[in-house]
């Protein structure tokens, strides 16, 4: 579509699609894990990484000194592309959206 300004920012326009809300959701969902991330503790982010390898079907290291944390999230970052929106729900539903957290 052709595109406008709001505020004095150039915004584009998509005709909605189920790709593009599936694109959307997917990118939702990656940006609540990277919100979770911030706060999360060492050993939930290690706990993050196993599930997001598991959910990926593959092996991935396990982290127990908290000077991996940051190396973690890297890995995190870098499976979660692969996941598929429903595999990604799963992951975020048992760390980002639930009381998790709370038991730290």
């Amino acid at each position: 579509m052709d595109s406008q300004q709001v505020d004095g920012t150039r915004v584009h326009l998509y005709l909605w699609s189920e790709r593009l809300q599936d694109v959307w959701e997917k990118q939702s969902e990656i940006d609540s894990i990277e919100e979770w991330m911030k706060v999360a503790v060492s050993r939930h982010i290690f706990a993050l990484l196993e599930c997001v390898g598991y959910a990926r079907g593959i092996v991935t290291h396990t982290y127990k000194d908290k000077i991996f944390k940051e190396t973690a999230k890297w890995e995190i970052r870098r499976h979660v592309d692969f996941l598929s929106l429903v595999e990604l729900r799963r992951v975020t539903g048992l760390f980002v959206n639930s009381d998790f957290m709370k038991a730290a």
